[in-house]
């Protein structure tokens, strides 16, 4: 049987659990894309920067909605990071996900970080390769509306990716964790 290859992880670009999750993808050497809204648009302004470093594409018009379906829609899946599931970006990649019939995984952010986490990455790997998900879609809550889910999301999904890395070397010990830098 041939190793499970994770081709590419995209999001939306948004401060959160989008950008977590890409620069968990960058530092795993896993290649990053995505689509967001006209003019690299996020909460903490214009990021045309990200094209160059995550290799992000902008839509031809500013609402956040049809950045969210264009991800949904051209991932094998969604990993979705939240503590606030009625947010419009992540209701939004819910119902998308739903409609498109695409796997959807949904991660509680816990609220404190004595709390534990309701899925191991582990879990999450298992979820990939069962559902063959070569391109990742990870979205969930922006900063603003949870407080460290960008750190979180780097830290566990660095985790996931490098089971994903060590499957595909052939059992080759996976780097140690290493700090996002934010």
């Amino acid at each position: 049987m041939a190793a499970f290859e994770l081709k590419r992880v995209i999001s939306g670009g948004q401060t959160g659990a989008d950008l977590g999750g890409l620069k968990a993808a960058k530092a795993c050497g896993i290649p990053t894309g995505g689509w967001m809204p006209k003019g690299f648009l996020t909460e903490d302004g214009p990021k045309p920067e990200y094209e160059r470093l995550y290799g992000m594409l902008a839509l031809p018009t500013s609402e956040y909605t049809k950045r969210t379906r264009r991800n949904v829609e051209f991932a094998r899946g969604t990993l979705c990071i939240a503590s606030r599931w009625n947010a419009d970006g992540v209701a939004a990649t819910l119902r998308y996900a739903e409609e498109l019939q695409r796997p959807l995984l949904k991660i509680p952010y816990p609220k404190s970080p004595r709390s534990k986490v309701k899925v191991t990455p582990e879990e999450v790997f298992q979820w990939l390769v069962q559902n063959n998900i070569f391109v990742l879609n990870v979205a969930g809550n922006r900063e603003s509306n949870a407080e460290g889910i960008e750190e979180f999301t780097y830290r566990f999904l660095v985790q996931v990716f490098q089971l994903v890395k060590n499957q595909s070397a052939g059992g080759v010990s996976a780097p140690p964790i290493v700090s996002s830098g934010i």
